[in-house]
């Protein structure tokens, strides 16, 4: 359902609307007023009925009680209407008139006390605000680091020998281990591959010929 701001009406609308209400409270008190002074009340205290109807009407308006502003409605527009009878001359005070009328003040008394015990509707509290998304912890996936083999250390070399000394040696190892590989000999020798050819030139050729000499 659409509401509307108070804020939001203009000046004037709210101008006119609270000179419409106070003419229309004018108009109904004097004819009220006049009723009841016609029925035996008071002329002074005759106008506490006006004053009792429009304040019953404005709290059932503000109660939002629907039963209760049905019955002020109705009890004003009887209160105008027998008035107005009077006036013209159309009707006579008579005890029909005194009864019903008498009867407005008790009427008002236990529906305005009806209006204190409503209990209002229970306010649906609002909706929670949405907190603010809050940036997620975003895991990144490790990334591999490339591991880098640490470069083999080269056998511990023996103090250098002569490349005819280091000759013998091999032959020696060749003739003791037929089978020996080249790499098993530079190990032995504590020298590298590298300079095992450079002594030997082809390791198997010259394992083939120190094995044919032995």
């Amino acid at each position: 359902m659409r509401t509307t701001n108070a804020n939001s009406v203009p000046t004037s609308v709210r101008a006119t609307r609270l000179i419409s209400l106070g003419a229309a409270m004018i108009l109904t008190a004097h004819a009220e007023h006049a009723l009841a002074v016609a029925v035996g009340f008071n002329p002074v205290l005759a106008w506490l009925f006006p004053v009792m109807l429009d304040l019953y009407a404005v709290s059932a308006f503000r109660a939002h009680a629907r039963r209760d502003i049905g019955a002020a409605i109705v009890l004003m527009i009887v209160c105008q209407v027998l008035a107005h009878l009077l006036t013209a001359g159309m009707v006579v005070p008579a005890w029909w008139l005194v009864i019903p009328v008498s009867a407005v003040a008790p009427i008002v008394l236990w529906r305005g006390h009806h209006l204190t015990t409503i209990t209002p509707a229970p306010v649906a509290d609002p909706a929670p605000t949405p907190a603010a998304p809050v940036a997620s912890i975003v895991e990144l996936a490790p990334v591999p680091v490339p591991v880098v083999a640490a470069p083999q250390a080269s056998p511990p070399q023996r103090p250098g020998k002569a490349p005819d000394a280091r000759r013998a040696e091999l032959a020696a190892l060749i003739t003791r281990e037929p089978a020996i590989t080249q790499a098993a000999a530079a190990a032995a020798l504590g020298i590298t591959d590298r300079q095992v050819r450079n002594i030997v030139g082809g390791w198997a050729t010259f394992r083939a010929a120190t094995l044919t000499t032995a």
